[in-house]
């Protein structure tokens, strides 16, 4: 079964990480597709109470490494590429992340603005701007990954973000991995979170 970019996880289970936030675990659940996949992610993230993306829970549960030892299972590959990226954005060093996904690569935000952003150069800029406000750390969650017919990679997730003032905010990622030679990159990337952190955000939300 191919399972799309716009396919979205059917169990919404929002996993809330400790301060080793790099440590990139995964939970595996079923995926559906679906015409309304990027509207279900949108609804998803708007839905998240303030008082969970804020204090997201007394008990964090500690992230876990990828169950899969196979280099070549989808599990492994999500979870060690997005692992890459959690540890390069919290050293700063955002052209190592930019340099994680296609140069063609699109990058869509649905919620708190509609934006869509191409290529390595807009997608280093915008992980500039999350730095600048305070943005320290984000820290996914794989909950699904599955290879499509044609060899790309179709993974969903969640993610939190925390920032200078120990502020939690969940939000939720799809994204499409596509091997170019014999590297894994992301070629596609959607997120939704329910609240502005970058001044075009907060002015958007205005």
């Amino acid at each position: 079964m191919r399972v799309t970019a716009g396919a979205v996880f059917a169990c919404y289970r929002p996993v809330v990480l400790g301060r080793e936030e790099e440590q990139v675990a995964y939970r595996g659940t079923g995926l559906i597709g679906g015409a309304l996949a990027f509207a279900c992610l949108a609804l998803a993230a708007a839905s998240v109470p303030a008082h969970a993306q804020q204090n997201a829970g007394s008990e964090p549960v500690p992230a876990r490494a990828a169950p899969a030892t196979d280099r070549q299972n989808p599990n492994y590959i999500a979870v060690d590429l997005n692992l890459r990226r959690s540890q390069l954005y919290r050293r700063g060093d955002t052209v190592g992340v930019a340099a994680l996904y296609t140069e063609d690569a699109a990058y869509t935000e649905l919620l708190p603005m509609l934006q869509v952003l191409k290529g390595r150069d807009q997608i280093k800029g915008h992980l500039d701007e999350l730095i600048s406000a305070s943005a320290l750390t984000i820290a996914p969650t794989v909950q699904s990954a599955e290879r499509n017919a044609d060899g790309t990679l179709a993974v969903s997730g969640d993610y939190v973000v925390l920032t200078g003032d120990d502020t939690r905010i969940i939000g939720h990622f799809i994204q499409t991995l596509r091997q170019e030679n014999g590297e894994w990159r992301i070629a596609s990337h959607t997120f939704a979170r329910p609240d502005p952190l970058t001044q075009a955000e907060a002015d958007r939300s205005d």
